[in-house]
C-alpha cells in the first residue's frame, strides 16, 4: 500500500510512500532521524500522511504543536 501522487495547488506534493512494515529490532534499524516540518515546505506532506493514515484524519489544530517526520534507513 502506498500514498499515490497528490497535486496540491498545481504541484506534486508527494510521490509513493513505502508503507510495508519494518520488522527488525531497534538495534538493527540503525539511525532514526526526526525532522521538524512545522512551517516548512514538508508540512504539506505531513498533512497528507496524517489525513491518509491517522485514524482521526487531519483536522484543524489549535494551540502550539510540532509536526515532524521520522526517517530510518533513508525511508520515511
Amino acid at each position: 500500500m502506498s500514498v499515490s501522487n497528490h497535486a496540491i495547488a498545481g504541484r506534486e506534493a508527494v510521490g509513493p510512500i513505502d508503507t510495508t512494515p519494518i520488522e527488525c529490532s531497534l538495534a538493527d534499524l540503525g539511525q532514526v532521524r526526526l525532522e521538524i516540518v512545522t512551517g516548512s515546505s514538508s508540512e504539506l506532506l505531513w498533512n497528507i500522511l496524517v489525513r491518509t493514515y491517522h485514524y482521526l484524519g487531519h483536522q484543524r489544530m489549535f494551540g502550539r504543536r510540532l509536526k515532524y517526520l521520522a526517517f530510518a534507513e533513508g525511508r520515511l
